[in-house]
């Protein structure tokens, strides 16, 4: 599949699967919802004007994960980033407990954030989620391991990984 070949129907599909795991990821890197809404509508504007060949829907998905993460990289060097505040930090989650584990994965610091959403959220293998973020599989797993230990002592007794 090409990107600048793309229907509208088609292109609306792929927006339509994706939407949810990229602002999701974008709320993780930017912790901003202003900011992750930028970084939303970026990531799909690059991909309408994308002219690379696509094998799956797989191959659309992690690119758009890649491009999410580096938009979101993009942005938080800006000089704009460093000179706003955000004024809403509510965010619309209906479940409690899953509120409450999102905002402790808030609070971790970036190094461990976007490695556990990548996997327990997004369902990547940590040799995918090296491959993203430039990382060896093995510092991933490390990350992993360090970054739910720091998310259980946020949580307490409250929350315990399966």
């Amino acid at each position: 599949m090409r990107n600048m070949g793309f229907s509208d129907a088609e292109y609306s599909r792929i927006v339509d699967i994706y939407a949810d795991s990229v602002f999701k990821l974008a709320m993780v890197k930017t912790k901003n919802k202003q900011d992750a809404e930028d970084v939303f509508q970026d990531t799909f504007i690059k991909l309408y004007r994308c002219d690379k060949i696509f094998e799956s829907d797989e191959h659309i998905k992690r690119w758009l994960m890649k491009v999410t993460v580096n938009t979101s990289l993009d942005l938080l060097k800006s000089f704009w980033n460093r000179k706003t505040v955000e004024l809403d930090e509510s965010l619309p989650f209906q479940d409690q407990t899953y509120h409450e584990v999102w905002n402790e994965i808030k609070k971790l610091p970036e190094k461990y954030r976007i490695p556990i959403h990548l996997f327990y959220f997004e369902g990547y293998s940590t040799e995918e989620i090296a491959e993203m973020l430039h990382d060896k599989p093995s510092t991933v797993r490390s990350k992993l391991h360090r970054g739910k230990n720091k998310l259980s002592e946020g949580m307490g007794d409250s929350y315990e990984w399966v």
